[in-house]
């Protein structure tokens, strides 16, 4: 898939995302900018493991750290509104494993291959926090069981509006 390159603010991006099509597929459209998510709960930053480089390597949560490129995340827009979310150290995309459906079912970096299980709706909250939805299952981008320690593991689970779904973005 081709990537082009736009020159819009993320928040500017991220605001038009609300309301998105469940159509399509197609170009990748990509901000040059990375962005920490850090959720609301914990105040932590969603983390490939170790910092890995490695296809299938498990997300969590961990203090936020500066310069670390496992905490940086790419969002690229795809043509049918949703995100391909790209960890900054790798160049992988945040994946749901297995492209499996099931409540508490574990996020992932993997190679980019565009599929429905790659790609992420996101939506802004009343209270100026993120939502991060699946879109091959509609389950929010979720750290398990609201845990606050580091290392607690990212998963999707039913979007229910809890502060440990909820994102901030930096």
């Amino acid at each position: 898939m081709r990537v082009v390159t736009i020159r819009h603010t993320f928040a500017v991006t991220l605001a038009a995302a609300v309301g998105l099509a469940l159509a399509g597929s197609g170009t990748a459209h990509a901000d040059a900018a990375r962005y920490r998510l850090t959720a609301a709960h914990s105040g932590k930053c969603l983390d490939v493991d170790s910092g890995s480089g490695q296809n299938g390597a498990r997300t969590h949560q961990w203090r936020c750290l500066p310069g670390v490129g496992s905490q940086l995340w790419e969002a690229r827009r795809l043509d049918d509104r949703a995100y391909l979310l790209v960890a900054g150290h790798s160049g992988m995309c945040l994946t749901v494993w297995g492209g499996s459906r099931a409540d508490e079912a574990r996020v992932i970096q993997a190679d980019c291959r565009y599929g429905n299980h790659q790609r992420w709706w996101i939506g802004k909250n009343a209270d100026g926090s993120w939502r991060i939805i699946a879109k091959h299952s509609g389950k929010c981008l979720d750290v398990a069981w609201a845990g606050h320690d580091d290392g607690t593991k990212i998963v999707q689970s039913r979007c229910w509006g809890g502060d440990n779904q909820r994102w901030r973005l930096s």
